[in-house]
């Protein structure tokens, strides 16, 4: 397998990965807490909503078969370098700010487990 393919179940984890992010897990309680059993019908309704992204994508990369299959290159073809520079750099903020979240999300769950202080709380 060359460097720039990926198997199907590496494909599942990093898109489950994208899509469902830390904020299930960080922030489910608190979303329960506020919006009770309606909590439930957002989380569908997001995850119907993210069903259908991940098909646009699907679809682009049907459409595009050479690219690499970045966001960028999609953005880029459809609008220009300026665009798709823009999408590129949003994108890369995205997962940074989602990095962060997931460790934040473990600190306390640990810090929880293990009866500290925690920045959170």
């Amino acid at each position: 397998m060359s460097k720039e393919e990926i198997s199907v179940p590496e494909a599942i984890a990093v898109g489950l990965g994208a899509i469902i992010g830390a904020g299930i897990f960080v922030l489910s309680g608190a979303a329960i807490s506020l919006a009770g059993s309606y909590s439930i019908l957002a989380f569908l309704f997001i995850g119907a909503l993210s069903v259908l992204v991940a098909m646009s994508l699907g679809e682009l990369t049907t459409i595009f078969p050479h690219e690499k299959g970045s966001t960028y290159s999609y953005v880029f073809k459809a609008f220009g370098h300026e665009l798709g520079l823009l999408t590129g750099i949003m994108v890369y903020f995205s997962f940074s700010t989602s990095i962060s979240a997931v460790a934040e999300g473990f600190g306390s769950y640990l810090s929880s487990a293990l009866h500290e202080p925690s920045l959170s709380h």
